[in-house]
This record gives structure tokens, sequence and C-alpha cells, in this order.
């Protein structure tokens, strides 16, 4: 059984990806401005930032895992991005980066320089707003057991994706765990696209993880979240090379106080020196002038905003 994409209007079809269904999104050939755009579902409204130029949600760990939760269950669509100093960077030089953020729900903090700008600005961003994959998938992961919940980790080499999906059956027996890795062609409407997003429809995933590393994996999402039958989708970034042990993990107290950045630099200097030596400078003046503007960046999401009545995904 599947749903009916009430993005498709009367008269218009769907030429891109004829042969799969779009519950919960919007067609590809369609304009979006003509259908409003999705919101999550939590009963609180959502606190949002604009720092370093782009939108973040200052949302904690277990407040983002609760927010899982009711998506999954609820089989409504939830996308979440996360954002640091390289996010940032990125969609002040690339618009469609940009673009593809404003597809997320979700984007929150990644890195404590947007703590540290949000205390500068007047808000109320702390440490405890500050997240990574590698702080919360143990929790999630434990759930998704708990639950019977099906993940699909999307991303890594074929070594990663094979070491990783190995060493988390180890520790979680009972996670219905599937996977494939970033080695793809990852145009819009390329066979291989298509391959996969019929695999993950077919598994009948409730959470995919999307680990291409940034910005492919926002790029990738934002063109084909609504191909996917899928509730949440998250970017994790080298997160399997993690627990594959590929890449050594940082201590998780570094991240507490600003300083993982380091350990990473060490870790894998050749593809992080300039990531963390060179695009913070490039985003100085952007930190200048919202410091001069001495404007509060923290606004509530218009409850407004929120859009009634969605069509839940189904799994079948």
């Amino acid at each position: 059984m599947t749903t009916t994409d009430q993005s498709l209007l009367p008269g218009r079809t769907c030429c891109s990806l004829p042969d799969l269904p779009h519950p919960g999104g919007l067609c590809p050939d369609t304009d979006a401005d003509d259908v409003p755009r999705l919101r999550p579902i939590n009963v609180e409204p959502l606190e949002r930032s604009t720092m370093f130029g782009v939108e973040v949600t200052a949302i904690t760990s277990p407040d983002m895992l609760s927010l899982i939760n009711k998506h999954v269950t609820s089989r409504l669509p939830l996308t979440i991005f996360h954002q640091n100093l390289h996010s940032a960077y990125l969609q002040q030089r690339h618009e469609a980066v940009r673009t593809a953020y404003t597809s997320a729900d979700v984007a929150y903090i990644d890195g404590m320089p947007f703590v540290v700008q949000g205390r500068l600005l007047g808000g109320s961003v702390d440490r405890s707003h500050r997240n990574t994959y590698l702080d919360w998938y143990d929790r999630l992961l434990t759930t998704a057991q708990e639950e019977g919940w099906r993940v699909f980790f999307l991303g890594g080499t074929p070594e990663a994706l094979e070491l990783g999906c190995k060493a988390l059956r180890e520790r979680f027996p009972n996670l219905e765990l599937e996977g494939h890795d970033g080695f793809f062609d990852a145009s819009p409407n390329s066979a291989e696209t298509r391959s996969v997003i019929a695999q993950i429809n077919t598994y009948g995933a409730d959470i995919v993880l999307v680990g291409m590393g940034m910005p492919r994996q926002e790029l990738w999402l934002a063109a084909n979240r609504r191909h996917l039958r899928v509730p949440v989708t998250v970017t994790v970034g080298a997160g399997m090379d993690y627990v594959a042990g590929l890449i050594p993990t940082p201590p998780r107290w570094m991240g507490k106080y600003g300083v993982e950045w380091m350990h990473r630099l060490v870790s894998e200097p050749r593809r992080l020196w300039r990531r963390y030596l060179v695009e913070p400078v490039y985003l100085l003046p952007v930190w200048v002038r919202e410091i001069a503007g001495s404007r509060n960046p923290l606004r509530k999401q218009n409850p407004a905003d929120a859009v009634p009545n969605l069509r839940a995904v189904d799994r079948d």
C-alpha cells in the first residue's frame, strides 16, 4: 500500500522518476511555491537562530531523539541536517548548498563556535545545544533495536560500510540494519540513484542515515527526499568511518569544550587542514557583521508555518 502524493495536483505528472511513489513530498517537476513546506510535528515551537549567515535549530540531543521518535511513530517526514563552520562556509559560497539546507526541517548545532556566537548575540544557546552524530547515535540505535525500527545507512566506502555494519550488528544484535555504500552516481535521476531509492523503499526503512560527506549528502537528500517512503532522514557525515574504526573517534569531552576539531585535524591533516584553518577566516566578515549588528538572532518558529493534516508515509 502506498499513499497518494498530495503535491501531484490534477493535471500534473512527475516525469523524472515516474515509476517511484512520492509520498509526503513534492514532485521534482512541480513549483515548490505551490505547496506549503513540510514542518516538524513537535508540540513546542523550535527555537531557530541565524548565525554565521545560516539558520540553525537550537535543540538538545534528547529533544532531537524524542522528535525522531514522534516522526517514526506518526510516519510523517522529518529531515535533519547539521550545521558547523564548514556548512556555513559552503552555504556562503554555493547557492545550491544554501538552497538544499532550506529543505531540512532541523539543522542542529554541530560546533561550539555557534554556541559562542549565540551567547555573544544574547541568545539562550548553551553547550547542551551542541551535539554530533557520535554523541547520540548509540541512544538512537538502542531505541531502534528496542522498537524494531528499520535503519538504513547510506554512505561510506564499501570497506567502511562492511566493517561499520558488522560492528553495529555485534553491538546491537537485534537491530534491523541494511546499507549501501556512497560510491554511486548521485546525480539526479541517474540509474544508480534510482536503484538506491528503490532499495531503501523496498526495505521499508524507518530511518535513513546519510553519510556521504558535506555537501554531497545534503544535495542528494534535497534532490531525492520526496522519493523516499521514509519518515526520518538524517545526515551523519563520516559517521560510518568512525563506527568502523577507520578514523579515530575524538574523546567526547573535547566536543564540549570546542577542541574536537584539533583531534580531527591531527588525525586527517591532508583532508581537513583547509576546513579548519582556512574556511573560518572566510567567515570572519560574516561574524563581524553579525556582532556589529548587535541583533538577537533567536526567533520562534511561527506556528502558522506548520502544515496541518499531512499524510503519513506508509511503510508497506
